[in-house]
């Protein structure tokens, strides 16, 4: 039966769903209105389930959506961004942003990528590269992401670690 031809005729609904109708109409009309039910119950969880989706915050769970979310809010150019998400995928970090946490962290990860990469000739330029981003990264004045920070001498944040070679 149309489910259009069951809404318009309204005289059926008087005397009862029922009885009127024969056995096989009256079986078209029971799974016509349980399909009605679970179409609007599941209509209801989907856009439940949208709803709480888009309510999410962006980087939940997302240890590397965050960890760059992070280095553009520090201010780092992207050739900056890039050497610190290389260094943290070499390194098999499952937590990027442990890099940004301390500058002991920062220094530690930073001189062991160095040290372990095939780029060790070019030791002197990736310890001034990484010093200047932990300038950055860790400058205790709040101005993150500046010339001043990154020109400004770091006391006690990695950038003095990095200046020392390993033995």
């Amino acid at each position: 039966m149309n489910l259009a031809m069951l809404a318009m005729d309204l005289s059926r609904w008087e005397g009862g769903l029922w009885d009127s109708t024969s056995p096989a109409e009256q079986r078209r009309q029971f799974v016509t209105i349980v399909l009605l039910a679970t179409s609007l119950i599941l209509l209801v969880w989907l856009v439940t389930r949208i709803q709480g989706r888009l309510e999410r915050p962006e980087a939940m769970h997302r240890p590397w959506r965050l960890f760059t979310a992070l280095l553009k809010e520090h201010g780092l150019g992207r050739g900056d961004r890039v050497l610190l998400c290389t260094i943290a995928w070499c390194r098999r970090l499952k937590q990027p942003t442990v890099l940004l946490l301390s500058p002991a962290l920062f220094t530690r990860h930073a001189t062991a990528w160095l040290s372990e990469s095939r780029f060790a000739p070019l030791w002197p330029q990736g310890k001034d590269r990484l010093a200047r981003i932990a300038r950055m990264v860790f400058a205790e004045d709040g101005s993150k992401g500046t010339p001043e920070a990154t020109d400004s001498s770091a006391q006690g944040t990695g950038a003095t670690v990095l200046r020392s070679r390993p033995a």
